[in-house]
């Protein structure tokens, strides 16, 4: 810039550019890799885990209504009343709903599986394992 050289005040700021961008890409790719698999999933499994979930809610909440609208039509004394009844019968049904998923052609991905377990506050039941002697 001393000499006032235009040529090459243009092809050190071309130069700077390039390298500005090269650093903006790396640290781009940086941002990406530091991210672990689990966070980032395709688009389509994504849009097809909403579609299973709203086939699971649909099924359950039918499964429900017929197995329970006789109930349901007895009446309740306040809606808390409805709401407890509800929330309990369906958490059974719908459980039972995902476990046949996996026989369907939308079955529950095992980590979809363990965050409605967590978002309906439900522990899966623990099989009996027989101790085995130490060697």
């Amino acid at each position: 810039m001393a000499n006032g050289n235009a040529v090459a005040i243009d092809s050190a700021q071309t130069y700077w550019l390039r390298v500005a961008e090269v650093l903006r890409r790396l640290d781009r790719e940086l941002e990406i890799s530091r991210r672990g698999e689990e966070q980032m999933i395709p688009l389509k499994t994504a849009q097809d885990a909403v579609t299973f979930i709203s086939e699971w809610l649909r099924i359950s909440i039918t499964t429900f209504l017929s197995a329970e609208g006789l109930t349901l039509a007895g009446g309740f004394k306040t809606v808390g009343e409805l709401k407890a009844y509800f929330i309990e019968r369906f958490k059974g049904i719908m459980f039972l709903t995902l476990k046949n998923s996996s026989k369907t052609n939308s079955p529950v991905a095992p980590w979809a599986l363990e965050r409605i377990r967590t978002a309906f506050n439900v522990e899966e039941p623990q099989e009996s394992v027989a101790a085995t002697p130490g060697p």
